[in-house]
């Protein structure tokens, strides 16, 4: 039977305690920047007659990260549209979906161990 033993320099652990120290902001840090973007292409392609809708996108602070969502109490049926022929335009979903590949590529940069 063979035994392996690693065995690191001090630098090497205080670098990794360091590093573990560091990732609830590295993490707070891609959550926020993606809710932004999220944010920023929603109200890109959300219909506009009044503003109000564009205007009501907005990025709120949650426990566990951020949450994007339209304030204005139609935004729902210019989404998903509606029975009485009013098309969906899909913006937050879109938006949404758009950022995910984002999203994974930022946390696989940003949290590598150097």
């Amino acid at each position: 039977m063979i035994k392996l033993k690693y065995v690191s320099p001090a630098g090497d652990i205080s670098r990794f305690k360091s590093w573990v120290n560091s990732l609830p902001q590295e993490v707070d840090s891609i959550l926020q920047e993606s809710a932004n973007n999220i944010m920023r292409e929603a109200k890109a392609h959300a219909p506009v007659k009044t503003g109000a809708l564009r205007s009501g996108i907005i990025v709120t602070r949650i426990q566990n990260g951020y949450m994007v969502y339209a304030s204005v109490n139609y935004s729902r049926w210019q989404e998903e549209g509606t029975s009485r022929g009013l098309k969906g335009i899909k913006f937050m979903y879109n938006a949404m979906i758009g950022e995910a590949s984002n999203i994974t590529g930022q946390a696989v940069t940003k949290l590598k161990f150097k």
